[in-house]
């Protein structure tokens, strides 16, 4: 077969002819590490068309989220911030938050509602220029659904040269480990584009604040994850 994984600039560390999967994305490396047993399967981890979702679905790890929602309405309490200090002190609160639940004790509940706090916070006061806690966030968001789907918010960012490259381009590598299960060399300022072009069908074109398809996206991607992992053969 072609190279299918040998780019001309470079961000690609090898090809197998070999290989069962053919250059199709492939099994996301999160789901070969919540499997943590055996070989990927060839099996592509689709998601739905962009702009259709389904129904949040019952499956996953979500915990009460009535615990730690606090205000019901995030995005007025958001819009209560006045001024500098108190967003700048936002922010920091939510910087907080995701680093006190990291490793064994991550919460997925916790880091979804980081993620639409973070959101809300750059479509109603913008990106905090050189803060790394938005792109932190979004590492640590654990569907890869949600991270494809609200990217481009951080994409924006780093090219009006708010969100600097020290996580931006490691969450670029992130995206496409999570559709091709291929460790990639870090890209860099003058190659990530095409890194983004092979995730095209995946993320939007447009910058999208809208948080109704969030929970939908979050359940399906557990979805899939879970049925891959009870019907696939590894």
């Amino acid at each position: 077969m072609d190279a299918a994984y040998s780019w001309s600039d470079g961000c690609c560390v090898w090809n197998d002819p070999t290989d069962r999967m053919q250059g199709t994305p492939a099994l996301s490396l999160l789901v070969i590490a919540e499997m943590c047993r055996g070989q990927a399967s060839s099996r592509v981890l689709q998601r739905p068309p962009l702009g259709q979702f389904e129904a949040p679905s019952p499956h996953g790890t979500l915990i009460p989220t009535g615990h730690y929602l606090g205000p019901m309405n995030i995005e007025q309490e958001i819009l209560a911030l006045r001024t500098e200090a108190q967003v700048t002190r936002y922010w920091r609160k939510i910087r907080k938050v995701d680093q006190a639940h990291r490793g064994l004790n991550t919460i997925d509940s916790l880091d979804n509602l980081n993620l639409k706090k973070t959101i809300l916070m750059i479509r109603h006061h913008g990106f905090p220029k050189g803060n790394m806690t938005p792109n932190l966030v979004l590492t640590h968001q654990r569907s890869a659904y949600v991270r494809e789907h609200y990217f481009p918010i951080f994409h924006e960012a780093y090219k009006a040269a708010e969100a600097d490259s020290f996580w931006f381009l490691p969450n670029v590598r992130g995206l496409h480990r999570g559709r091709y299960a291929r460790y990639i060399v870090q890209p860099t300022a003058s190659n990530y584009i095409s890194v983004l072009d092979r995730l095209s069908e995946w993320i939007p074109a447009e910058v999208r604040y809208d948080h109704s398809p969030f929970d939908s996206l979050f359940t399906t991607y557990l979805r899939d994850v879970e049925h891959i992992i009870s019907t696939e053969p590894v």
